[in-house]
């Protein structure tokens, strides 16, 4: 049975929540004992770092799912929302892989170098492209509030910029991690609600 899209962007907030649930311990735990969470990369309790892996890597997935749900919105607003959207999918299809795929049986940390390098070049163009798609997809209603939520990743690396200088142990990708999670899973929602009860009427009609 094919998901409707809500159903895909329901996944996608469930993804959503538990990535940025980690994310945010991870930043939490390190701003106030000054060392990593336990689902850490080098983490000692090895199911809670299976479990971040597998969440981390679902959540990818969901978010993938929902951009290709909205390729044609995305891809026709204009051109900066055509590369961009390219190289936001790109990239969390890598980091879905990366994580259930490889990490289960290496290790992210244990990775060769250069498998190691395109994970990396992957996360940091997905937390540059998103803002991007965001803002240039803005004033397209259909894909709101998602790409509000993605616009406002400006502000939220400033921010942590900004907590970077003045108190570094709160500094943490976390922030940005979070707002990206649920900008994804909501990029569109306004669109698939409204499919989604157009879908229902046209059936309810032909009964």
């Amino acid at each position: 049975m094919r998901p409707t899209p809500r159903t895909i962007h329901h996944l996608a907030l469930f993804g959503a929540a538990g990535m940025s649930g980690i994310a945010l311990f991870d930043a939490g735990t390190k701003a106030i004992t000054g060392h990593l969470s336990v689902f850490s990369d080098d983490s000692d309790v090895d199911w809670l770092l299976q479990t971040s892996n597998a969440i981390h890597g679902l959540a990818y997935v969901a978010m993938a799912a929902v951009l290709v749900l909205h390729r044609r919105h995305i891809v026709s607003v204009n051109r900066v929302a055509l590369v961009s959207y390219w190289l936001l999918r790109g990239s969390v299809t890598v980091l879905a892989f990366a994580f259930l795929a490889l990490a289960p049986f290496v290790g992210l940390e244990y990775m060769p170098a250069a498998i190691s390098a395109v994970v990396g070049v992957a996360f940091l163009l997905m937390l540059l492209s998103a803002p991007v798609l965001g803002i240039s997809v803005r004033r397209a209603p259909a894909l709101r509030p998602g790409s509000l939520v993605l616009a406002a990743m400006v502000p939220v690396l400033a921010i942590t910029v900004i907590l970077g200088v003045i108190a570094p142990d709160f500094g943490h990708p976390a922030y940005l991690e979070t707002a990206l999670a649920f900008g994804v899973a909501l990029l569109g929602y306004r669109a698939s609600t409204h499919a989604f009860v157009a879908d229902a009427a046209a059936a309810s009609a032909a009964v």
